[in-house]
């Protein structure tokens, strides 16, 4: 696979475009991993956005290829932890993610995204 920048920026803007998604790797070395996310918008009242992370050259230490987290309209400005732990028998691997992001189509959403 492709080795991607650490971090992305993902907008929602009320609909679903090319901006709503992008590409990020890290490192593997052990333990717990976690994204980084930091929002900023208008978000409508309640659970603000989905974000996604899809493994693309592994699996989630559930055996699962992605992970997802609602996040609240509160959230926004504070960095928030996504927990993207891969299985242990990638230690020492590059692992590359797609990240994106849903929402309500009133809502304009930026994520930073990354380690």
């Amino acid at each position: 696979m492709a080795n991607y920048p650490k971090s992305c920026t993902i907008k929602w803007m009320g609909h679903a475009s090319s901006e709503n998604n992008g590409n990020i790797s890290m490192d593997y070395s052990k333990g717990n991993l976690f994204m980084g996310i930091l929002l900023s918008g208008t978000p409508i009242m309640g659970r603000a956005c989905i974000i996604s992370a899809h493994a693309l050259n592994f699996e989630f230490k559930d055996g699962g290829k992605e992970v997802r987290l609602g996040i609240d309209g509160g959230n926004f400005g504070k960095t928030i932890l996504m927990d993207v732990t891969p299985k242990n028998t990638y230690k020492g691997k590059s692992l590359d993610f797609a990240v994106t992001i849903a929402a309500a189509t009133t809502s304009v959403i930026i994520a930073k995204v990354g380690w």
